[in-house]
């Protein structure tokens, strides 16, 4: 039972690092918390200035993905065709 229980934790905590290191902020070509220079250079990406609200509140400047960037690179790389017919 004890063999059992510290195998279910093994196996829960490798999950758990899986997911931690899978998500959106660790893929390639991803623009959050990229520096100005990164992003400018970036075809994906375009960088935000700072701005201030009509709330007065300031907005730091930031690095943001391009709408539909995501289809743009889909059409750039096309998956092969299947030869099947």
């Amino acid at each position: 039972m004890k063999e059992r229980t510290m195998s279910l934790s093994l196996i829960s905590a490798a999950t758990l690092v899986l997911a931690l290191t899978s998500g959106n902020a660790v893929a390639t070509g991803s623009c959050r918390a990229l520096d100005q220079e990164s992003c400018v250079a970036s075809s994906e990406c375009r960088w935000i200035k700072g701005y201030k609200r009509s709330d007065g509140r300031k907005v730091s400047a930031y690095c943001r993905k391009l709408p539909g960037s995501s289809k743009r690179l889909v059409k750039e790389n096309p998956a092969p065709m299947d030869k099947r017919g």
